[in-house]
């Protein structure tokens, strides 16, 4: 899977692909899916592999890692390794906050509307007010990228996503 995924990111950047988007959740909403010790053991190692030859093959390359779940323990690890994106800090199981203070300076955080409960059961004003929440968390720097936890899903009312787009794009 290493040698497989290494030789797709490479050849990605060599067609000219910017960001490298990879997925891997190594989270479930209330922990790590295997210990912080196995991940590292065993998950790690592959993604410094990985990311070793990107970083030496194609330096203009950005890496984005996709984990779902509560991936607290491991995110240093991920900063370590040299990611420059992560996505998503899932807020049913953390605290986009609490990993924007010691980590933003370091990584792209995706600073994420809830899909399983903003998004579809919340009311226009609720996503604005989370968006207006989440950009005060990045100040000034602006070193996050607001974004859905996942994808938007159907039950979705349409007023809720125009009033992300509006609110995103307001005090820039």
């Amino acid at each position: 899977v290493t040698d497989y995924t290494r030789r797709l990111a490479l050849a990605s950047a060599d067609a000219g692909i910017d960001v490298l988007c990879f997925y891997d959740d190594a989270g479930m909403q209330t922990g790590m899916q295997i210990s912080p010790n196995m991940w590292r053991r065993f998950i790690k190692p592959g993604w410094r592999a990985i990311l070793n030859s990107v970083r030496t093959h194609a330096p203009q390359a950005r890496a984005f890692l996709h984990s779902c779940g509560n991936i607290r323990e491991i995110v240093p690890d991920i900063v370590e390794l040299g990611f420059d994106i992560l996505h998503p800090l899932q807020p049913e199981c953390m605290d986009f906050a609490e990993v924007y203070r010691e980590f933003g300076r370091h990584i792209t955080l995706c600073a994420t509307i809830s899909s399983q409960r903003v998004f579809p059961f919340g009311s226009a004003g609720e996503v604005r007010e989370e968006v207006r929440r989440l950009k005060t968390v990045c100040g000034a720097d602006r070193r996050c990228i607001l974004c859905p936890s996942n994808k938007i899903q159907p039950e979705t009312p349409w007023a809720n996503v125009v009033a992300f787009a509006e609110q995103a794009r307001t005090d820039r």
